[in-house]
C-alpha cells in the first residue's frame, strides 16, 4: 500500500507544484548580477542594482573571486561588485554562491614608483606602470628586500623608490592587500 501512495503522489505532483529537481534549479540560479555592495554586517550583505536595495543572507554561501577562486568574507568591502546565486523573494536573497567581481583570482605583481607613504595605516601609494595609482597595504608578514637580496623593512621605503609589490588586487578600489613581498628595485635620489 505505501508504494501505491508514493506512486500516486509522483504522478499528481506536477499538477500541484514544482518538482524537487525544479526547486533545486530555482535555488541554484543566478538571481542578481553586477550589484554594488553598500553594507556588510556578519553574513548579511546589502547591495543595490538599478536603485533597488537587496538584503542577502550569506550564512551558507560560498564566496568566490572574479575568476572563481575561493575567497573569504573579510576580502569583500563596500563598493565591490557582486553576482549572487540562490533563491530570491522580493528583495531578500538566500545566497548559495556569491562572486565578488572586484577581487582578482591570483596574486598580482605591481611595478612602479612610490608617491606617498602612510606609516600610521601601513600602506603606500604606488604609481603602477600598467594599472595606474594603487594603494598597497603591508602587514607584519610582508617581506621587504632590496634587489631581491638584502632584507629591508617598511621604514626603509621612501617616496620616489621604484618597487615591485605582490598581493591580491581589488580592481574596484585600486587596492593591493595580503601583500606577501615588496622588492625595492631602485632607491629614489633622496636615499
Amino acid at each position: 500500500m505505501p508504494v501505491a501512495v508514493a506512486l500516486i503522489a509522483l504522478l499528481i505532483m506536477p499538477f500541484f507544484g514544482a518538482s524537487a529537481s525544479e526547486n533545486n534549479r530555482n535555488r541554484n540560479r543566478r538571481v542578481l548580477t553586477n550589484a554594488l555592495v553598500t553594507n556588510i554586517a556578519e553574513f548579511t550583505i546589502t547591495a543595490t542594482k538599478n536603485s533597488v536595495t537587496y538584503t542577502i543572507d550569506a550564512t551558507n554561501a560560498k564566496l568566490h573571486r572574479r575568476y572563481n577562486a575561493r575567497a573569504a568574507f573579510s576580502e569583500m568591502i563596500n563598493g565591490d561588485t557582486i553576482s549572487v546565486w540562490g533563491t530570491i523573494d522580493g528583495t531578500n536573497i538566500i545566497a548559495k554562491k556569491i562572486q565578488d567581481l572586484s577581487i582578482q583570482k591570483w596574486k598580482a605583481t605591481f611595478n612602479g614608483s612610490i608617491t606617498a607613504i602612510d606609516s600610521a595605516n601601513n600602506n603606500f601609494i604606488l604609481q603602477s606602470n600598467a594599472r595606474g595609482t594603487q594603494t598597497v597595504n603591508v602587514y607584519d608578514y610582508t617581506k621587504f628586500k632590496y634587489k631581491k637580496r638584502t632584507a629591508k623593512t617598511f621604514t626603509d621605503l621612501q617616496v620616489g623608490d621604484r618597487v615591485v609589490a605582490k598581493g591580491i588586487w581589488n580592481r574596484a578600489h585600486n587596492l593591493v592587500y595580503n601583500t606577501t613581498w615588496v622588492n625595492i628595485k631602485a632607491y629614489s635620489a633622496a636615499n
